[in-house]
Parts: structure tokens; sequence; C-alpha cells
């Protein structure tokens, strides 16, 4: 694999020999100038921004529609995306990934993946129409099938729209495919909740992905402002499938470890329990996320451009990792400790059985930051071959624990879960990343265990504080707690040298972002 050279100049794509006359010229890569750290910060910033109300929207989503419909309804379209979420790593192919990385991107490059990605959005629609009633078989439930079919027409929107977005993370373009992302949420949510307040049941959850989906494409198409030319006969696609070949295994083997417990569950225990499961899930995913995976989105094409400062590396990922440690740890020790209050508030009284795996489950978000950024160190550095053989062992380990758990119903599928995670997942992650990049295990140790740590002792005296606080109520307890638990912990972050740490980082964060120019628009 080739990668950018941090201080190479801007490159344009030009229209090549044989393209068709009037094409667009589009430049793939950031402006010159300005600083690729000032950048980097203003699109994280950028991201951000625009995850946090994403984040207030998918609360709302959680708040309202748990309200409007039933476990079941939760449980039944659960078993259809556990189908469409695996299609949907087929759609890719890996390819967005292969734009964002490739060092010297051309109008060609980018046509054919455009064109690869259109083909496999299609081919997975049809597939999946035909595979509903197996689907439905698999499950025992009939409903399923319907649902199948009307949630595979959301891949020819999403095909179509793969490249665009590729284009605009690769120019660092992250406030307008952060808008294009944020307006979409609102209209899947405005979509989902007009159907569910006219008694369309799961309907309204099924139709809510198909319309982001449209909204999505449209808007990044106008966003990026890059069109396809007709396909022409591939000359050398080889060069972003090779590098999109390894990063779709990774993708599918990651995503069947991260859906396992939902199959097991569906299968064994029913529409209701995966319903609960899932809610539980995505409570517990939904602050976390907000937090890393923005950050995430900005690191391949940040490590890439680095990957030959192995200085000015170390310190974006040590930082990177510091902050979403520090960010990530209150916000779980509060779900944790205040678990019952939680469900109760966010998604309703009659999902407190949730409240059983919300523990185990928000320990595993507690570290999920860790695979999603250092990860594209390892794919930087070409160690797909590892990555598979961690991903086959992790997904091994995952299936014998939960097939053994099950037999205790929620509960015993969570925690499985949540001991696979701490017991393998970090150490052997770091170690990997220890030998791939320019940084010590030590090192990535000791940026996160001290927020952990602290996290972990306040979270337990929360949990005895709960218990005298049950007057308040749900709503005031939770609001209460969760406050001085943060506020104490934002105090103690001045007591530890990693701590300190942080507010240094922040800092730097703010002066970058003072320094960076305004992003230019799209030409």
């Amino acid at each position: 694999m080739s990668f950018a050279n941090g201080g190479a100049a801007v490159r344009m794509a030009r229209t090549t020999k044989g393209a068709e006359a009037g094409e667009t010229v589009v430049p793939f890569d950031p402006p010159a100038g300005g600083g690729l750290g000032a950048r980097g910060v203003r699109a994280s910033f950028h991201a951000v921004v625009f995850a946090t109300l994403r984040f207030l929207i998918q609360t709302a989503s959680l708040m309202l529609l748990a309200r409007l419909l039933e476990p079941e309804d939760y449980g039944l379209v659960g078993m259809v995306a556990t189908v469409t979420g695996f299609a949907a790593l087929f759609r890719d192919m890996g390819l967005g990934a292969a734009t964002i990385e490739k060092a010297d991107l051309r109008h060609d490059d980018v046509n054919e993946a455009f064109w690869l990605n259109a083909a496999a959005g299609c081919v997975l629609t049809a597939a999946l129409a035909a595979a509903a009633p197996l689907v439905a078989r698999f499950y025992g439930e009939p409903r399923v099938a319907g649902a199948t079919i009307l949630s595979s027409v959301a891949f020819l929107a999403s095909g179509a729209a793969v490249q665009h977005g590729a284009i605009l993370r690769r120019r660092l373009k992250f406030f307008q495919l952060g808008l294009a992302e944020t307006v979409s949420s609102a209209l899947g949510l405005v979509a989902a909740l007009a159907l569910a307040a006219g008694g369309a049941g799961y309907w309204s959850l099924v139709a809510m992905p198909l319309a982001q989906e449209v909204s999505t494409c449209t808007m990044l198409w106008a966003a990026a402002r890059w069109r396809p030319t007709r396909p022409r006969r591939p000359r050398d696609v080889r060069r972003l499938t090779r590098f999109g070949t390894g990063m779709m295994g990774i993708n599918v083997l990651s995503y069947l470890s991260s859906n396992i417990d939902r199959v097991m569950i569906g299968r064994v225990l029913g529409t209701g329990d995966l319903g609960a499961y899932g809610r539980a899930s995505a409570l517990t995913l939904l602050p976390t996320h907000q937090i890393t995976l923005p950050v995430a989105s900005v690191m391949l094409p940040i490590f890439s451009r680095l990957r030959e400062h192995p200085e000015r590396y170390r310190k974006v990922l040590l930082t990177g990792l510091r902050l979403m440690a520090a960010a990530t740890a209150p916000v779980v020790a509060v779900l944790i400790a205040c678990r019952e209050w939680a469900v109760e508030v966010v998604l309703g009284p009659r999902w407190l059985p949730a409240a059983a795996v919300l523990a185990p489950l928000a320990l595993v978000s507690a570290t999920q930051f860790v695979p999603n950024n250092l990860g594209w160190a390892l794919v930087v550095a070409g160690r797909f071959r590892g990555l598979i053989v961690w991903n086959l062992v992790h997904l091994a380990a995952l299936a014998a624990s939960m097939g053994w758990g099950i037999r205790w119903g929620l509960p015993g599928v969570a925690w499985a879960y949540a001991g696979v995670v701490t017991v393998m997942r970090l150490p052997v992650l770091f170690r990997m990343v220890a030998s791939a990049a320019p940084v010590g295990m030590g090192q990535l140790w000791s940026v996160c265990l001290p927020f952990w740590a602290v996290a972990a002792a306040l979270g337990a005296v929360a949990a005895v504080v709960k218990a005298r606080l049950t007057s308040l109520g749900p709503i005031w307890g939770l609001v209460a707690l969760s406050s001085g638990l943060v506020a104490v912990y934002v105090a103690a972050l001045s007591l530890v040298p990693a701590g300190r740490d942080v507010w240094r980082d922040l800092k730097r964060v703010v002066h970058h972002l003072r320094a960076a120019t305004p992003s230019d628009p799209m030409p």
C-alpha cells in the first residue's frame, strides 16, 4: 500500500485521457496550507458538533418511539437489521476507505469504485428481496419477509452515495458531511413518528432508515459535486480493490462479532427479549458513540498522511485515545450506577427489564472507542492478515461464551459479551498496535487506565448514594446523581497527571480551532 506524504502539495483530480469532455474537475485532497493539525482539529470539531445534534435526535427517537411501539416491534426489526446490516458490508466493499487512504487519487479511480458500489447496491437489493422468505423461516416470524423486502430498497440509494461520502471525508469536509447526516436523521425520525402515530407499528422502524438513506444520498451528491462518468473497462482497479478486499474481510468479521448476540437471542429467546436487549444496547452505545465515532472517522485520513512522521503520528494517536477515554468513562459510570433510572426516564417503565443487561453492555461500550480508533492504525500499517486472524479468534470466543451464557437468558449473554471484551480485546489490540505504530504498549495503557479507575471508584460511590435518593424519583434522581458524579470527576482530573494532560490537550485543541482558517467552500 502507498500512503500520502503529510507535506505533499495538493493533488487535483484532472480529466484523464479518454475521459468524456466536460467532466467536472474536483479536488480530492484537502487544500494546501493551514496545517494538517489545524484542519484535523476543525474536522473533528465539526464531526463532534453534528454528532451531538444527532445524539439529541436519536435520544428523541428512543424516548418517543419507545412509547408508541411495543418491544416486539423492535425485536422484529432487530431480526431484519442483523441481515441488512451484514449485507451493507458488501455494498461498500471497502472501497470508501480505499478512496480515503489512496495517495494519488484520480477521477478514474473514483469512477470505477462508484460503479462497483452502485452495482453492489443493486445486487444486494435483489438478493435480500429473494432471501426474505428464508430469513422469515429462520426466525420463525412471517412478518420479517415483508420488512426485509422494503428495507432492501435502501441499498439502491446508499450504494450510490459511498464514494461521495468518501470524497468529503478525504478532503476533511466534515461540516458538509455532518450536515447531510444530521438532516437525514431528522427527516427519518419525522417519517417514523408520523407512521407510528398512525398505527403503522414496526413498519415505522423499517421506513426510518429508508428515508435517511435516500435523503443522505441526495445531500452528499450536492455537497461533493463530483459526478461519475459512463463506466469504462477497468484498467487498474486492482489498486483500490486490493485494499477494499482487506477492509471488507475485516468489516464482515467485526460485524459478525458485534451482532452474534442478537442473532442468538432472536433465534432462541424471541422478539420480546431481542427488543429489550436491543434498546439496552442502544442506550449504552448512543452517548459513547456520539463522542468516539466522529473522531474515529477523522483518523484514517489523518493517520494516512502522518505515517512518515512518527513523532506527530504518536502524538495524535495518544491524544485522541486520552481524550476519548476521559470523555466516555463518566458516561459509562452514570449508566451503570443509575441503570434503572436511565431506562425508566429514556425508554419508559415498561422497558425496565432492559436494566438487567445495562451494566455489562455499558462495560462493553466503555472500551468500544479502542478498536474504533486504533483499528485505523493497523489498517494504515497494512496489517490486514493480523486483523482478520484476530477477528476470527474474537468471533469464536464470543460464540462459545454466549452459547454457554444464553441458558441464563439475557443477562447470561450480556455478561459473556463483557467478559470476552474485557479479558481478550484490549490486551491483544494494544499489543498489535504497539507492533505496528510508533507507540509503546505501556503508553497505550497509561492513557486509559487512570480515567477508568477514577470513573469506577466514583461509580461505586454513586451506586451507594443512589439508594438514599429514592425519594427524588427517576428524573430528578438521575439529574442530581449524574450531575454530581460528573462534577466530581472533572475536579478529580486536576489531581492526577493523566487528567492534567487532558486539560493541556484541550488547550491545544482550542488553539488549533482559533488558528485554523475557515474551511474552503467546495468548488
